[in-house]
């Protein structure tokens, strides 16, 4: 009889197979915890530098703006000095004497102390066409080169100034239009107040057979004066530097040999 042993059978494997499908699939299907140093994506709103973004040009552009319109000006004011200076040339002289021309029934005081200018009538022409041609805020600066003084230029053509009257070029063209020469004469810090000069002037203008006018304020005389041909103006100031002292701005306008 035979007798036949019972089969054992191989223990089962303690590990499935990798190529074991169910098995594969739930491992496809885990999420991986993220790794502990892995750089985590952040998801902020971004930054808004519309702000920045704007005023930048806008900065930019007005200091272009602001720095064209500096060339301009001084552009301007080059053409305009270039033009008064060198184009039409000196339209007011100094001279150490006055004219021989110059009316000799005419006292001045301290002559010899005085500083001398003169403008004829082809250089009042010159002044005039600039004017004319020009803007006046460019030829403010350049007054003293289209009139020797020009606050007695104006009182010497018979215009009358008020206490706060401010000069212009406009004024300054009616009184440039004649065909007289024009003489002007300063001084600086005479020894007398302007009281005492105004008499003496005024004394003697009359005794010449002059017409004279006076305007009073508080730091100054004005005098107008006026016989035919000849005409003028001063204004006496006290010296704001020494006490008791005095200047004198003068303009003699004339018909040349009268």
């Amino acid at each position: 009889m035979r007798i036949i042993e019972k089969e054992e059978l191989p223990p089962a494997p303690l590990h499935e197979p990798a190529n074991n499908p169910i098995k594969v699939a739930h491992k496809s299907n885990q999420i991986d915890p993220p790794a502990e140093n892995a750089p985590q994506a952040h998801h902020e709103q971004p930054k808004n530098h519309r702000h920045h973004s704007k005023s930048t040009p806008q900065r930019h552009s007005c200091l272009s703006f602001i720095g064209c319109l500096g060339l301009m000006l001084v552009a301007i004011f080059a053409t305009v000095a270039y033009l008064v200076i060198y184009v039409a040339g000196p339209i007011v002289k100094s001279v150490d004497t006055l004219p021989n021309d110059f009316p000799q029934n005419l006292a001045i005081y301290q002559l010899d102390n005085a500083k001398i200018k003169v403008q004829n009538s082809l250089d009042k022409t010159k002044a005039i066409k600039l004017i004319r041609a020009l803007p006046g805020w460019a030829l403010n600066p350049f007054v003293s080169y289209l009139s020797p003084e020009m606050k007695t230029q104006i009182l010497a053509s018979g215009q009358t100034l008020g206490a706060t009257s401010t000069l212009k070029l406009v004024d300054l063209e009616r009184a440039l239009n004649n065909n007289s020469k024009s003489v002007s004469l300063s001084w600086d810090n005479i020894g007398k107040n302007k009281e005492e000069l105004v008499d003496y002037y005024k004394k003697q203008l009359k005794a010449s057979g002059f017409e004279v006018k006076e305007n009073v304020s508080d730091y100054e005389i004005d005098l107008s004066f006026l016989r035919g041909g000849v005409s003028g103006a001063m204004t006496v100031v006290d010296s704001f530097t020494n006490n008791n002292s005095s200047l004198i701005k003068m303009t003699v306008n004339y018909l040349s040999g009268k």
